[in-house]
């Protein structure tokens, strides 16, 4: 168990930030954070985990550098296995190979369904395995999770999990999962929890709370989201939110959307809120947090982690050689 959090970046890098992402890289070092991984997918960007691991494992010298998360259908498990091992080569050490399925309603637009992602992630996970050691290769597999049967496969199987956006309430019974999967696998197994943090670092509290909205609104057009806020206690707001959305209502789905929910699973508000909220990711028994700002139309990629990596740089006698 880490002594305190850890910090990084998940980036969602734009057609028109790619000519800073190194720039980024080497300030995400210099503020003393341990993680910086790439996006991928529609909702990422259109950007490409694997060219985007890259480029952070070219522009830095001690961060672990990854993907976060490459999508398990967009490649055969042979070449993700390569790309894998050639960045570890290439990073001297530093790469961690984050997997998860995505969604249907991204998934299906590109022809592959998924109809047992759990059971489709398991198989992936074991093929990797099977092909680092034929190709003598050695990373990180790190599984994102929503729910808790994906939750509970990460513990199993993978070396940590990547939370995505799951509620602070849900994390005791999260985490559970998580254990229960690594009493399966046995042999004193231990998984990295690694969370998301959506992150909006302001003291314009309404302008917070417009950026949160819209988002949830967002995640709320996905199933696995609408099911995680039910579980969370929100059924009620959830299933009427979802109804105005059917109704192509978006301003009363937004008007729906309640402030506590926001304050479950979004960091938000002045510094010292912010804080408070990381703390209780701490406290839960999180050990990575991976910060993506909420979206900012027209903010530069570099500006939007700026004024992160001033307020939570990490002190140099707190620093890490090269992030566990």
């Amino acid at each position: 168990m880490m002594t305190r959090l850890r910090y990084g970046a998940a980036l969602l890098v734009d057609r028109d930030d790619w000519s800073t992402v190194g720039d980024l890289a080497r300030a995400i070092e210099d503020s003393g954070w341990d993680y910086a991984f790439c996006a991928e997918g529609p909702y990422g960007g259109n950007s490409n985990a694997i060219v985007g691991s890259t480029v952070l494992a070219e522009s830095s010298t001690r961060i672990r550098i990854g993907s976060c998360i490459a999508i398990i259908y967009l490649r055969h498990p042979w070449l993700m296995t390569v790309s894998a091992g050639n960045l570890q080569e290439r990073s001297g050490g530093r790469f961690v190979l984050g997997l998860g399925v995505s969604h249907p309603a991204i998934n299906e637009p590109l022809g592959i369904q998924t109809n047992k992602p759990v059971d489709d992630a398991r198989k992936y996970v074991a093929a990797v395995r099977g092909y680092m050691s034929d190709l003598g290769v050695s990373f990180p597999i790190w599984l994102a999770a929503v729910n808790i049967r994906m939750a509970r496969l990460a513990g199993e199987v993978a070396d940590g999990v990547i939370l995505h956006h799951v509620p602070l309430s849900l994390m005791p019974e999260t985490l559970a999962a998580i254990h229960e999967g690594e009493e399966r696998a046995g042999k004193g197994k231990s998984t990295l929890i690694a969370a998301y943090a959506r992150i909006a670092l302001t003291t314009d509290r309404r302008a917070a709370e417009a950026m949160g909205r819209a988002i949830t609104y967002e995640f709320l057009k996905f199933p696995v989201y609408q099911k995680l806020f039910i579980r969370a206690g929100y059924a009620e707001a959830t299933n009427a939110i979802v109804a105005a959305i059917a109704a192509k209502d978006k301003e009363k789905a937004l008007d729906l959307i309640p402030d506590v929910l926001l304050r479950d699973y979004l960091i938000m508000g002045p510094r010292q809120d912010c804080e408070h909220q990381l703390e209780l990711y701490r406290s839960a028994g999180v050990d990575v947090l991976l910060f993506a700002p909420l979206p900012m139309s027209g903010v530069p990629l570099m500006e939007k982690y700026r004024p992160l990596l001033e307020a939570f740089k990490v002190p140099e006698s707190n620093q890490s050689e090269v992030a566990s």
